[in-house]
């Protein structure tokens, strides 16, 4: 929205509340809608640099690994849908957005904003900074800070009752084992569904990372939504007990995991506040899910 924005000729500063643009995440996915825009603007050489070109969408018996659903995508989706469809790191997805709006954008890192008056508008930063604006995007996530300026009070994202663990693998250690290697060679989306919950495992990174991400019942009490929460690396093991050997193997490669609260928010009647000074973006305004996914949207 930034690179665009500043593409017609606005000024655009961008607040980021970290310190820098690091290796946050795991894997996401871009699917047409987004790989569409992404080599609209020049990326596309960098997606296939960093990407995986998604080829099915493998639905498996979570007891024996049989295939109960095959969807095949790769050409099929390109032809259909005039775009790819990708496998990303979150970070690689987030340094190629950083590298096509640096040049047009005033990017500023380590600039938390904690507060918003929406009618001037302005928003004050963790430094006590001020900074003015014609116009105030939130585009702050699903513990949005401006959101609560638009709804007009305390409004905190809510538990789901589930949760996701998160863990990457390098591939080379897929690849040393004959019923693993076909997880990096088939560049699948593999989903194994289960009692419980369900596991969902693909290659990113140009096929050099193995991300899990592995679906389970949260009945924890308060908590927040985070990328970073460390998970416990045993209780994972247990949760999955007697699902396949494929799984087994998965999880004896996992040395640490992060475990990841799923939040989620009501709809809101208007994503632009009473003034029309502040409008709302993404996750802020409209949070999906993981398991529904559009995660680079």
């Amino acid at each position: 929205a930034a690179y665009c924005l500043a593409q017609a000729g606005h000024n655009i500063t961008i607040l980021e509340g970290a310190s820098a643009i690091g290796e946050v995440g795991a894997g996401v996915q871009a699917s047409p809608n987004v790989s569409r825009l992404l080599i609209r603007w020049g990326l596309g050489p960098r997606l296939e640099e960093l990407g995986v070109k998604i080829q099915a969408l493998s639905l498996k018996r979570w007891k024996n690994d049989e295939v109960v659903g095959w969807t095949p995508l790769g050409d099929v989706i390109d032809k259909e849908y005039g775009s790819p469809f990708y496998l990303l790191h979150r970070a690689d997805f987030h340094r190629m957005l950083y590298e096509v709006a640096e040049p047009y954008c005033n990017i500023r890192v380590n600039s938390r904003v904690v507060s918003v008056d929406p009618s001037k508008p302005s928003v004050t930063l963790a430094s006590g900074e001020v900074v003015s604006a014609d116009l105030i995007i939130g585009a702050d996530g699903v513990k949005s800070v401006t959101r609560e300026y638009v709804v007009g009070g305390a409004d905190k994202p809510r538990a789901t009752g589930d949760a996701a663990y998160r863990a990457l693998i390098p591939a080379e250690k897929l690849l040393q084992d004959d019923e693993l290697k076909p997880l990096v060679e088939k560049m699948e989306s593999n989903i194994w569904m289960g009692p419980g919950g369900h596991i969902v495992g693909y290659t990113i990174r140009a096929k050099k990372e193995f991300n899990l991400v592995m679906m389970h019942p949260d009945d924890a009490e308060g908590g927040v939504e985070s990328w970073t929460a460390e998970g416990n690396v045993d209780k994972m093991k247990e949760h999955y007990k007697g699902w396949s050997t494929t799984i087994q193997k998965l999880m004896a490669l996992v040395p640490s995991t992060l475990d990841w609260k799923l939040m989620d928010r009501d709809p809101l009647p208007s994503w632009i506040h009473k003034d029309g000074k502040l409008a709302l973006l993404g996750d802020s305004c409209h949070p999906m899910l993981v398991c529904v996914n559009s995660r680079s949207k």
